[in-house]
């Protein structure tokens, strides 16, 4: 699924441009909340953004590579899941592998950086 997702680069930059521009705007609200004040509960903008970083890239990951897993329902539903079920490799690996979110790899990018 990474596969096919990566064989359309325009439509792959669009989407991970427009998630890291999400993502931008929601640390903004960050920083201008911080600029007021220096801690909130004992957390800091340093706390926060490291958070929001380790979040990005856990979803990145995730989401980008075991998109199947979110649609397992689908799968079930359509009949799709049969198509696993006749190769030799465990099913729901293969169904967790199968699709793939080309705008969590602007989460992926955003986190990292």
């Amino acid at each position: 699924a990474l596969k096919s997702t990566l064989q359309t680069p325009r439509a792959l930059l669009l989407y991970a441009g427009m998630m890291i521009i999400n993502n931008a705007l929601y640390l903004t609200f960050w920083l201008f909340l911080f600029q007021h004040k220096s801690t909130i509960g004992d957390w800091t903008l340093y706390d926060v953004l490291l958070l929001q970083a380790a979040l990005m890239v856990g979803y990145g990951v995730m989401s980008s590579c075991t998109r199947g897993l979110c649609a397992l329902d689908d799968i079930l539903r359509d009949g799709s899941f049969d198509v696993f079920m006749i190769r030799p490799a465990h099913p729901l690996l293969q169904a967790a592998f199968s699709r793939s979110d080309p705008s969590a790899i602007g989460d992926l990018l955003m986190g990292l950086g």
